[in-house]
């Protein structure tokens, strides 16, 4: 079961804590399967779109302040914050 699922768009979301959270947006998914992620505060937000967030996965932060992830049908993002208490936009395209 996923720690976030997205059911509006867009939709904020928080990540409670720096441990590896998932999310679920099957329900908002848009054609073109691919989401917008938007740093909003808080310090870095790691994204990954295959698996538990690792030190490669893309980041989030006052400087790099959005980007696409692909996504398919039944796969959880997955996020980790820096400290906790981060959020960002999640928009379905």
């Amino acid at each position: 079961m996923a720690t976030h699922t997205v059911t509006s768009i867009p939709q904020l979301i928080t990540v409670s804590g720096t441990s590896d959270e998932t999310i679920n947006i099957d329900a908002v998914v848009g054609p073109g399967r691919e989401a917008l992620i938007e740093w909003v505060s808080g310090t870095a937000i790691q994204i990954n779109a295959k698996g538990a967030v690792i030190s490669t996965s893309g980041t989030l932060s006052s400087t790099v302040t959005k980007f696409i992830v692909p996504y398919q049908l039944a796969d959880l993002l997955h996020c980790k914050g820096g400290a906790g208490s981060e959020t960002f936009l999640i928009t379905c395209l």
